[in-house]
């Protein structure tokens, strides 16, 4: 489950950044390709499905991303089992489109497990919410990563929703 250590392409690199909260983060997806699951997805008339493991897969394309297809509330999860002993120093959320309205009201809340049954809110936040906004979750310090991961969509207007093209996370270091 879960990219190898250092994610995808951030394999012997390392970023360091200065100042009073300099922290070590390596580039990359620490759940690309995680087994990624979601309270619904949607379905084009042309067959084109909107999978929740697609918000894993470090694509930013309009069409690659997870569409639940309904109103929030909206859950998607992944599985980050394989990242025991790890450590999380950002995350970030890379909305694609609300359908329905050009800048959506909008509560993002991202959570942790250890056993995919009990979360704890490691980030949340309220906002106006549009295409291609990306909302970061910085962890200073950085947080162990949980076995499990599971991002709540709240608080839009009835008949309208969003799709969620990208969700990263990148390793800190403790």
């Amino acid at each position: 489950p879960g990219a190898p250590p250092g994610g995808a392409g951030g394999e012997g690199r390392l970023r360091i950044e200065g100042g009073p909260a300099a922290r070590i983060l390596v580039p990359g997806q620490m759940a690309l390709g995680a087994p990624a699951s979601a309270s619904s997805y949607w379905i084009e008339g042309n067959g084109t499905a909107h999978l929740p493991g697609k918000a894993f897969n470090g694509i930013f394309e309009w069409s690659d991303g997870w569409n639940p297809g309904a109103a929030p509330p909206n859950t998607i999860s992944a599985d980050l089992a394989g990242w025991s002993n790890r450590w999380i120093g950002r995350a970030s959320v890379t909305l694609d489109y609300a359908v329905g309205a050009l800048l959506l009201p909008l509560t993002l809340t991202l959570e942790g497990s250890d056993d995919g049954s009990a979360w704890t809110t490691l980030g949340a936040t309220t906002g106006l919410y549009g295409l291609w906004q990306t909302q970061v979750y910085e962890f200073i310090p950085s947080i162990p990563a949980p076995p499990f991961l599971r991002l709540t969509l709240s608080g839009a207007p009835p008949g309208v929703w969003v799709a969620v093209n990208e969700v990263e996370l990148q390793e800190g270091v403790p």
